[in-house]
């Protein structure tokens, strides 16, 4: 079977890139052997604001306009609920910080995220004798529902192989290479030799590990 894309791995970013070859009517086969787990394990919350000083994230106003309808498409695709919005919350420890709070008011990349008006209530637990500041457009995605919800999506359209895939193209052109450079020197060595004895290894799982 010939394929226009091979993705080798299925986490966050790997679906994402799905989604445009999907888009863009691209033939594909994802491969996925479950040996990197960082999206299934990622906290998955998205803060528009740095906290500890008062400063924005990089772009964040731009890589929410994305990445937020992105998700929304992808729950209605599904029919699940991914994107959990929440307020999040920042607990001041003394005046000093409540002021610090209100002169980020004046930088327009921070000021459409934060609420001016404090929060006096009490939070079980929590120690808020100076109140608390609330961030707009915060929120979590659940990575793992979401990865295990389009792992299947490509299971049920044959898009997908749970085994490993041993990228086997690139050491047959490095090893040609210097096979091809030590026979232009005639360098007929003992590495020549094995060169030529890995080049065959490689060839012959190479041709066990054609897609069918």
């Amino acid at each position: 079977m010939k394929v226009d894309y091979i993705i080798v791995g299925l986490g966050l970013a790997g679906l994402v890139f799905v989604e445009k070859l999907i888009q863009a009517n691209k033939s594909f086969i994802v491969f996925e052997d479950d040996s990197q787990t960082s999206s299934l394990v990622a906290g998955g919350v998205y803060n528009p604001v740095i906290l500890k000083r008062f400063s924005p994230v990089w772009n964040a106003k731009e890589q929410l306009s994305v990445a937020l309808p992105f998700y929304d498409k992808l729950e209605k695709k599904f029919g699940q609920k991914f994107d959990q919005k929440f307020c999040i919350k920042k607990a001041f420890k003394s005046i000093e910080d409540q002021n610090n709070w209100f002169a980020a008011f004046d930088k327009p990349t921070v000021a459409p995220f934060l609420d001016p008006k404090l929060d006096k209530q009490a939070y079980e637990g929590v120690i808020g004798e100076y109140y608390f500041g609330n961030v707009k457009e915060g929120g979590r995605i659940d990575t793992l529902k979401l990865v295990e919800a389009y792992r299947q999506y490509l299971k049920n359209n044959h898009w997908i192989r749970f085994e490993k895939f041993i990228i086997m193209i690139f050491y047959l052109r490095v090893i040609w290479l210097y096979t091809i450079i030590f026979r232009q020197v005639k360098l007929f060595s003992v590495r020549d030799l094995v060169l030529n004895k890995t080049l065959i290894l490689i060839i012959y799982h190479w041709r066990r590990l054609k897609v069918k």
